[in-house]
């Protein structure tokens, strides 16, 4: 009698205090599926690991729709391919892939109050965040193999860039210090013009391997 009255105890918490299918730790497989069909990410293009995160096959296209933010379900984690979520409304890169073995694009989206926290740390390919309304390079990808796009933010400094990058564009922004410049660019570089920004100014700080775009 007492294993049945602890059982039926146990029951009605389940159905009176829980969600079914979080408690019984089912049905998050379908929710990600039906997310990502909704979006037109066939099957065949990611799998799902045993935690449940996301890890593409190919190329993710995101792009250009109303996302706003990824549902707390959707945490990608590896993309063998690039990740393009630019232009979706996006407020957050929480849930966006830590590995990106092609480019990664966010441009276009609204990430002033969040900066690019929670993006990719690795980016294999171009990593481009241009006309985000950033603020601060933070959450910034460690490691970008080719080029970096920041160009048309609100940045007054390159906190938190990586060392070395390859072709880099940042026109359009307040830059107010160069401290925290890049060491080596491999590329060409892009800049709009000012005292403290220019060619003079940058070559006292930076190796750039390419040529210097004075806008």
């Amino acid at each position: 009698m007492k294993l049945v009255a602890e059982s039926l105890q146990s029951y009605m918490r389940f159905t009176e205090d829980g969600d079914p299918i979080h408690d019984m730790g089912i049905g998050v497989d379908e929710l990600i599926h039906k997310w990502m069909h909704d979006r037109g990410i066939q099957k065949h293009k990611y799998r799902l690991t045993k935690n449940k995160t996301i890890i593409g096959d190919d190329t993710i296209i995101l792009a250009n729709m109303h996302i706003g933010e990824f549902p707390e379900f959707i945490n990608f984690a590896h993309i063998n391919g690039g990740f393009h979520c630019d232009n979706s409304d996006l407020t957050t890169l929480r849930g966006c892939p830590r590995l990106v073995q092609g480019s990664f694009f966010c441009s276009k989206n609204h990430l002033k109050s969040s900066s690019l926290v929670g993006g990719p740390q690795q980016v294999i390919g171009t990593y481009a965040a241009s006309n985000c309304g950033l603020e601060s390079l933070e959450g910034i990808a460690f490691k970008i193999e080719e080029s970096l796009y920041i160009d048309s933010n609100s940045l007054h400094s390159l906190e938190f860039i990586p060392k070395e990058v390859g072709d880099l564009y940042m026109t359009n922004n307040p830059i107010e210090t160069l401290k925290y410049f890049p060491e080596e660019i491999a590329g060409d570089l892009h800049i709009t013009s000012s005292k403290i920004l220019n060619e003079h100014t940058v070559l006292q700080k930076c190796k750039v391997l390419g040529t210097i775009y004075e806008y």
